[in-house]
């Protein structure tokens, strides 16, 4: 009880509650003053955490996180917390439970119900994901942004019915041209109905696991073999020119005529401004630096390019 006076005359007010509530047992004054300011101690903890976290301090974030759970488990700053420390850690199974438990207490927050509707296609119960996108799209349809996340997650439940091979791909984070190559032959119908024309040889694709979805979309065209070496180089990663001339060429091919074709010369500048102009992507810049392509990326630009097939 003197302890927790004294650090509540220096303004410790966290410190102090922490003294009280181990005195309260024994001592109803003690009990008194840590109900009186539990509310100012939560406020500041709270805040320790938010600029331990934008500092990139993690230890120091946990620990007063820690904190929090421990003396404030259900309030709504310690799960807001509990939900940033997994977003920054990248632990989408842990957001999503600090997600669920934060709507429980706040049904009608259409943010955190779509957040939650994007983790439970990531890592939870895609059904339930779905549906929930479904409802908040279904509630507003007039809001562009939302019907987009809707197509997002319609295209993200398609994913989940492709084959592992394909399943696995979102997370990774750069692909290869091989990875692509299956990524388009899985997920576009056109891709395996389609009648290739002049069959193409890639000495280094015969002994590769994906043999065929390499040969299929190579000999449509879409990816390119080099015809000195008659390579396809699998294993190499894939460049965002790659995939944007991939991809321009898939749509130029089934909507022939229409606003997205890829240029005559391999330009690269005048290839991402293509990319850019016809939606694959928003930033031409990052696709001019020649950077590589994650997954969930490379899934987001195949995702437009489907829907500017299915507007043609």
């Amino acid at each position: 009880l003197a302890l927790g006076r004294a650090q509540e005359e220096m303004g410790e007010l966290p410190e102090a509650f922490v003294a009280y509530r181990a005195a309260a047992g024994r001592s109803a004054t003690a009990a008194d003053r840590a109900r009186t300011i539990s509310a100012r101690a939560l406020e500041i903890v709270r805040n320790r955490f938010s600029e331990a976290l934008r500092a990139g301090r993690r230890e120091a974030a946990a620990w007063h996180l820690s904190r929090l759970e421990r003396f404030w488990p259900n309030s709504a700053a310690t799960l807001e917390s509990a939900m940033e420390m997994a977003r920054a850690a990248g632990d989408t199974r842990a957001e999503l439970a600090a997600v669920k438990a934060l709507l429980a207490s706040r049904p009608g927050d259409s943010d955190l119900a779509l957040r939650r509707g994007q983790l439970e296609l990531a890592v939870g119960d895609p059904g339930a994901g779905l549906a929930l996108i479904e409802a908040l799209a279904a509630a507003k349809p007039a809001d562009p942004a939302l019907q987009v996340e809707l197509a997002r997650a319609k295209f993200s439940w398609r994913l989940l019915n492709s084959p592992e091979q394909v399943r696995g791909l979102r997370d990774k984070v750069v692909l290869t041209r091989s990875d692509f190559a299956v990524l388009l032959y899985w997920t576009v119908p056109q891709i395996r109905t389609a009648r290739p024309g002049a069959a193409q040889i890639a000495s280094d694709i015969v002994d590769h696991p994906s043999r065929d979805e390499i040969a299929r979309v190579a000999n449509l065209g879409l990816m390119t073999i080099d015809e000195t070496m008659h390579r396809f180089s699998p294993d190499a990663g894939l460049r965002r020119t790659d995939a944007v001339a991939a991809l321009l060429r898939l749509i130029a091919g089934n909507a022939p005529g229409g606003s997205c074709q890829a240029p005559r010369a391999a330009d690269r500048e005048e290839l991402c401004q293509a990319g850019v102009d016809c939606g694959l992507m928003d930033d031409r810049d990052l696709c001019q630096a020649g950077a590589g392509v994650s997954g969930s990326e490379a899934i987001e630009m195949l995702r437009r390019a489907l829907d500017r097939l299915e507007d043609a």
